[in-house]
């Protein structure tokens, strides 16, 4: 057989899996990887054993089928070098993180630990490389990377960046059942991780189950388990209610819904249509209510106890402070007409962007990690885990490995705390962790000289760059990029923040006579 008859071959065991036909995909795909030859393909060897190795991977992942896990797995281990000779960078980084989360034997999201989060890190840091090198934001493959990144992230407790992408990917209306489905799963832990529901969060679990049965390109054995879902969750949301179930008025939700998001001003918007918003009720419905900034520590249901919980509110007021001028500087810096009359600058034609919008986004980016570093000072109060040396940053004052804290992190760890550590662990170079670059940013923004230039190539006539020492510089598509990224870990933190002292509360009101002792809004 020729190059294009195995190409043929592997298309057809593609489509076997997508029909849920794993054991027969997974049988031909061994034919084809047993009859590859490299001096028979020559130069399309490596293209013909990549594809033999991702469709081993997708059985694995899909079925699952651990033996075509590990082979899959092996073969992009060892043949990295070779593949990435003939194939996208991000594309590879994306396949070899598929065939090594499929290897990661978790059964129950909620029995994580510190270790078992840091075996994920290696994972994580690989969707994480596959997403900074991705060319086309608009491409089917970016969309089904950002829903497989979200599945690692959710795995690891960080569900308010997981319905972000989720969401983004939704909003593309490209069939992708599994944005639908893991939506669902995500939010369903956010019910387990706050305490707190609504029928609207109820109907939004059972909406993800409904449009993955719809969809053409769910496996047909993978519905009956959805159906059953849409079932249970259809029952739910009559006993919440206390009368039968009607679709006439769900689609009246959410016909109501949307009537008030149109309602709302610009800004509004823009903070929901960024994930952005710092409510709970925001996190799954874009209403009147989901676009205010109502995150309190003070849970719907149920009560919390505990000396710390005003002093934590107070600190969660001064998250909250912060970020959203960090929030609005990236809406003015989207939205707003950059004008100051008084300024002038020498034209040097070198593409540097000097600006009142860049500064606030300059600003932002520092005010950011200010936010984290209080969110580290705060759980060394709560849990009196300060470090040895007393100095705290959010990506390492962690330090699992030092004078027994693993153990000390292991006793009061939450969902929440350890959502926290995984964010850390993107930022902390050694971990290394692929965002840790943004605290390079942060430093040089704040100590050094940041050149935030336009387009892609720089353009410097004069070389007005080359004589510092002491210089970086970032095009204004990375930094606005990036900025959003960062601005989204950091209203993550804050949420997980905000579960963690809400857990700590529960604990202690275990067992007591509650009282009711509500907190006033100041707006």
């Amino acid at each position: 057989m020729n190059a294009s008859d195995i190409q043929e071959l592997c298309s057809i065991a593609r489509k076997l899996v997508s029909n849920g036909e794993f054991d027969e995909a997974y049988s031909l795909t061994l034919q084809i990887y047993n009859s590859l030859d490299e001096e028979i393909y020559g130069i399309n060897y490596y293209i013909l054993l990549y594809n033999v190795a991702a469709n081993l991977v997708d059985i694995g992942g899909m079925q699952p089928n651990k033996d075509a896990s590990i082979l899959g797995c092996d073969m992009m281990d060892k043949y990295f070098d070779s593949f990435l000779e003939v194939i996208d960078e991000s594309m590879l980084y994306y396949n070899l993180a598929n065939a090594k989360s499929n290897l990661v034997d978790l059964n129950n999201v909620f029995e994580q630990t510190f270790t078992t989060i840091e075996d994920m890190v290696e994972i994580k840091n690989l969707y994480w490389k596959a997403f900074k090198s991705m060319d086309d934001d608009n491409s089917t493959y970016s969309k089904e990377l950002k829903v497989n990144l979200a599945n690692s992230l959710k795995r690891q407790y960080r569900i308010v960046e997981s319905i972000s992408y989720y969401d983004a990917v939704i909003l593309s209306e490209e069939d992708i059942p599994q944005a639908w489905v893991n939506r669902s799963e995500a939010l369903m832990q956010l019910l387990q991780m706050s305490g707190s529901h609504t029928i609207k969060l109820i109907r939004e679990i059972r909406l993800g189950y409904l449009k993955a049965i719809n969809s053409e390109n769910v496996p047909p054995p993978w519905k009956p388990y959805y159906l059953f879902r849409v079932d249970k969750l259809t029952q739910d949301i009559s006993d919440m209610s206390d009368k039968p179930f009607s679709e006439k008025e769900d689609d009246l939700d959410e016909k109501q819904t949307w009537e008030e998001y149109y309602k709302l001003n610009d800004y509004q918007k823009f903070v929901l249509d960024n994930h952005l918003v710092l409510s709970e009720h925001g996190l799954y419905c874009p209403c009147l209510g989901g676009a205010k900034d109502n995150l309190t520590i003070l849970p719907t249901h149920n009560g919390v106890s505990g000396d710390f919980i005003i002093p934590m509110e107070m600190v969660l007021n001064r998250l909250k402070s912060e970020y959203s001028l960090a929030r609005r500087s990236f809406f003015e810096y989207k939205t707003m007409a950059d004008i100051d009359d008084a300024m002038c600058y020498s034209e040097l034609h070198n593409g540097e962007v000097l600006s009142l919008g860049v500064e606030k986004l300059r600003n932002a980016f520092r005010i950011c990690f200010g936010i984290l570093d209080k969110i580290a000072i705060a759980i060394c109060e709560l849990y009196d885990v300060y470090p040895a040396n007393k100095i705290v940053y959010f990506e390492n004052f962690w330090q699992l490995n030092k004078d027994s804290r693993r153990e000390r992190f292991e006793e009061v760890k939450t969902p929440a705390i350890l959502a926290l550590y995984s964010l850390a662990t993107d930022l902390n170079d050694r971990k290394n962790g692929e965002l840790s670059f943004y605290k390079d940013w942060r430093n040089d923004l704040e100590h050094n000289i940041v050149v935030v230039h336009e387009g892609s190539e720089l353009i410097d006539p004069y070389n007005s760059y080359m004589y510092l020492k002491k210089i970086r510089l970032i095009s204004e598509s990375d930094f606005n990029r990036h900025f959003k990224v960062l601005l989204q870990i950091v209203r993550s933190a804050i949420f997980f923040f905000t579960f963690m002292v809400r857990d700590e509360g529960r604990k202690r009101s275990e067992g007591e006579l509650l009282m009711p002792n509500t907190l006033d809004w100041r707006l």
